[in-house]
């Protein structure tokens, strides 16, 4: 069978050349030349926090399922139900492994019947592609929109406003996990009403020649550029996953904060009964657990605990002012407000167990 590849070379997003203008620091990120640092972490953090702030992601994967057997192929292959969307709907799910393992962690939108666009993390994109190439149906039938479609989101609490003063067709009633379709800049645009910061805001699915325009558009009113690492301390106070640290092919949904996902009274999907049987052997499995350090030290990923377990992804919080971080410990260390050692640089340092997420936006 030939394998399916979206390229084997280091990629740009479309706004490459934009981020060189702003001298923002680059480095390699899942295939990519990514943006890691603008003006500093932890200005772009608070921008987001407080304000709004913008994101190239179009290294993210978008990939379109459609035909006749497109709904039951993903049925099948995640574990979610599907068939709950309804169009204009976007859904958070899980692509298993036989095992139980998490393949990847994507977005569905259902354009319209049998017609879908599920959201692949960067540095999975080949994977997913060739899965699907072995696994669906062969009336789903799948395109990689790289040359089509690419994401980019804008963040924070002043997002909504600051979209319908500039965008008149800015659909201003969109609601969590909906998307609309719109006109920007002349062309026919999706936006979404999700998001990987733990504040408000959307993701607009754009034409790539569209992009640095709209990206200087927003530059222009004042909106920041945010580089990967003011995301990864969003996404962290959020206790959003990210896939190479929670989750990965030996990690089970049961060990995650998103267990939720599983949908057991679906009739069948790849990893379920695997999954029974592991809830059936309890104890054998660590779970997932927010820390909370007790001084300064930053415990990173890859950190051994001394109780048994790891650290999954650590950062000193800006919002917090303080450490944080998400480990795999064994249950009977999960209780909150349970003292564990973390060996950072060859010294235990002390982490309590605290309630996740470490940091949820106020609703309005």
């Amino acid at each position: 069978m030939t394998t399916v590849s979206a390229d084997t070379q280091v990629r740009q997003t479309p706004l490459y050349q934009e981020h060189l203008k702003l001298k923002a620091r680059m480095g390699p990120f899942a295939g990519w030349q990514m943006p890691l640092v603008f003006e500093g972490t932890i200005k772009e953090h608070q921008s987001v926090r407080t304000g709004v702030g913008m994101f190239d992601i179009a290294h993210m994967g978008v990939v379109e399922v459609r035909g006749p057997e497109a709904l039951a192929g993903l049925q099948k292959l995640s574990c979610n139900n599907v068939a709950a969307l309804k169009p204009g709907q976007t859904q958070y799910n899980m692509l298993l492994n036989e095992r139980g393992g998490i393949r990847d962690d994507i977005l569905i939108y259902l354009l319209e019947e049998n017609h879908y666009w599920v959201i692949v993390n960067a540095g999975n994109v080949d994977k997913i592609l060739n899965w699907f190439q072995a696994t669906l149906p062969k009336q789903a039938f799948y395109r990689y929109l790289l040359h089509e479609r690419v994401p980019f989101a804008v963040q924070g609490p002043k997002t909504l406003a600051l979209l319908q003063t500039l965008f008149p067709d800015f659909p201003a009633q969109l609601k969590p996990f909906h998307f609309e379709w719109m006109t920007l800049l002349g062309q026919r645009t999706l936006v979404s009403r999700t998001g990987y910061t733990g504040e408000d805001g959307v993701e607009f699915f754009v034409a790539p020649d569209i992009l640095p325009v709209l990206w200087n558009m927003l530059l222009s009113q004042g909106v920041p550029a945010c580089g990967l690492a003011a995301r990864d301390t969003l996404r962290l106070e959020a206790a959003l996953p990210l896939y190479g640290h929670e989750l990965n092919e030996e990690t089970l949904p049961i060990q995650t904060a998103h267990a939720w996902v599983l949908k057991w009274q679906k009739p069948d999907f790849i990893g379920k009964s695997a999954l029974l049987a592991a809830q059936k052997t309890p104890g054998i499995q660590l779970t997932l657990v927010g820390l909370m350090m007790e001084g300064r030290a930053i415990a990173r990923e890859g950190y051994m605990l001394q109780e048994g377990g790891t650290v999954t992804s650590g950062t000193f919080s800006p919002t917090l002012e303080r450490p944080i971080a998400m480990a795999y410990v064994d249950p009977g260390y999960a209780t909150l407000g349970q003292l564990l050692n973390v060996d950072i640089r060859g010294k235990w340092q002390p982490a309590r167990v605290c309630t996740l997420p470490f940091y949820r936006r106020q609703k309005i």
